[in-house]
């Protein structure tokens, strides 16, 4: 079976900080991801794993998710969010489409999706999500695949509600935003 898992820098797990030595068989438990779920786990490091007789054994980096793809990623759910709060995609550039969602947001501040888009330009940046417009935090922000992981689940949130509000399921909206990230990751890295 072909199978994936994110970890943190060095093949380290995030919740328990311990390494998993590629090559050997785990005796510690890694999130195994097929292909079709890999926004389920978004991490620094994703790796190859082989699954056999329930052990798992870490094969290769895959060398095409790495900060860059981790930025782009972000990149492409803000724009996703800002779709969803201005109605249409747009290919301006980050300044540009932030000063259009705050200019929007001035003349509806009651818009939810508005301000949920506002707030993924600061969640891009490293910052809480109502720091709109503040710079970019250069020491000690979010490493780029916590950035990617946080905003692919709060734009997720932002599609699902955007949906909602006009009449539809939240599960449909989240779901066709999370099935519209997951063929992102697999277009670029797979």
């Amino acid at each position: 079976m072909t199978a994936y898992t994110f970890l943190g820098p060095g093949a380290v797990h995030s919740l328990d900080g311990l390494p998993r030595p590629p090559g050997e068989w785990l005796e510690l438990p890694v999130q195994v991801l097929e292909s079709e779920r890999l926004t389920e786990g978004i991490d620094e490091e994703l790796w190859l794993v082989e699954v056999e007789d329930g052990r798992t054994r870490l094969v290769e980096r895959v060398a095409a998710w790495d900060v860059g793809a981790a930025e782009d990623f972000s990149w492409a759910c803000v724009r996703s969010a800002c779709a969803h709060a201005l109605g249409e995609p747009s290919e301006e550039d980050f300044a540009t489409l932030e000063s259009r969602v705050l200019a929007a947001l001035e003349q509806t501040p009651d818009d939810e999706v508005l301000g949920f888009a506002a707030d993924t330009f600061a969640l891009a940046r490293g910052r809480r999500p109502d720091e709109w417009g503040a710079p970019r935090i250069e020491e000690g922000a979010p490493t780029a695949g916590a950035t990617a992981a946080n905003l692919g689940f709060v734009v997720a949130h932002v599609a699902g509600r955007a949906v909602q509000l006009a009449g539809g399921e939240y599960a449909d909206g989240f779901a066709s935003e999370r099935a519209r990230q997951q063929a992102w990751l697999v277009n670029r890295v797979l």
